[in-house]
């Protein structure tokens, strides 16, 4: 996506990223509907009927204290940390039909689907975005699946007064400042976050620093402070020099915190000690 918006820019053209919510994605699976679309890639016979059994006869109650309520049968949704749960979710929601009819390029990853559109003017991409964003309600009323639009975020890369979007007669609000891109395509609010993260596990190190062994600080950095300074590395790496060399400082400060080791030694001593 990020490669996506670059080239929009390279290219002056405008784009549009819509991202929408599921309300409760998990448990809005309608039971008859995802067996229909089972169907659909001819899933016959017993694979079928088991897969029908499994999802079936399952039954809820609430218990608060000694009282319990009735036994309900559950008629929608899919457990929830089990194998085939996500399995059998994303059949039903993105069996391809969810795309059907979309002028956008539609990124489905789990409960998330994410719609962009780049156009050279303002009212194709409003007509664009709008266009699918009325296909996405038709689609979730008749598949009993709710979006919020409360919750869909829009984020433009454009260099005039953003379309209006609306879902289900909603206006949708623009996001203008996310936290791990900007509408100018750069990572500087997204570095000042991670740096803000990582004081705060650096404060915590700093005060477990005499009161637990080396290799203990060694392993809450590992496990608390360096997945917050990789996390989607991958795509933010083009980041500027010094957006990088401030990232490098929270990590040799927590190496000096590990270490307890005096400003004046040498930087590549200490990880090289560290490893």
């Amino acid at each position: 996506m990020y490669h996506h918006i670059a080239e929009s820019f390279d290219a002056k053209t405008h784009m549009c990223v819509v991202f929408c919510d599921i309300s409760k994605a998990f448990d809005r699976v309608w039971h008859k509907g995802l067996i229909f679309k089972l169907k659909q890639p001819r899933v016959r016979g017993s694979l079928l009927n088991w897969i029908s059994n499994y999802l079936g006869y399952r039954e809820h109650r609430v218990i608060v204290g000694q009282s319990y309520s009735d036994v309900k049968h559950v008629k929608a949704g899919v457990p929830q940390g089990s194998v085939l749960g996500r399995l059998l979710f994303l059949v039903y929601v993105y069996a391809n039909d969810i795309t059907h009819n979309l002028l956008s390029i539609t990124r489905l990853f789990a409960d998330d689907t994410s719609l962009d559109s780049t156009t050279s003017n303002s009212d194709d991409l409003q007509g664009n975005i709008n266009h699918d964003q009325r296909e996405i309600s038709k689609w979730s009323k008749q598949w009993l699946v709710t979006f919020n639009p409360d919750k869909i975020e829009v984020l433009y890369f454009v260099n005039y007064q953003p379309p209006m979007l609306e879902f289900n007669n909603i206006v949708l609000a623009t996001t203008f400042d996310e936290v791990t891109l900007n509408d100018d395509c750069k990572w500087n609010p997204h570095i000042n976050n991670i740096c803000f993260s990582s004081s705060k596990s650096l404060g915590i190190m700093r005060k477990l620093k005499f009161t637990v062994k080396r290799n203990t600080l060694n392993q809450i950095y590992i496990s608390f402070l360096r997945p917050i300074l990789e996390y989607s590395s991958v795509v933010w790496d083009n980041c500027s020099k010094y957006e990088k060399d401030r990232l490098e400082r929270m990590q040799l400060e927590a190496v000096r915190i590990v270490t307890d080791a005096i400003r004046s030694i040498n930087t590549i001593t200490l990880y090289d000690e560290i490893g």
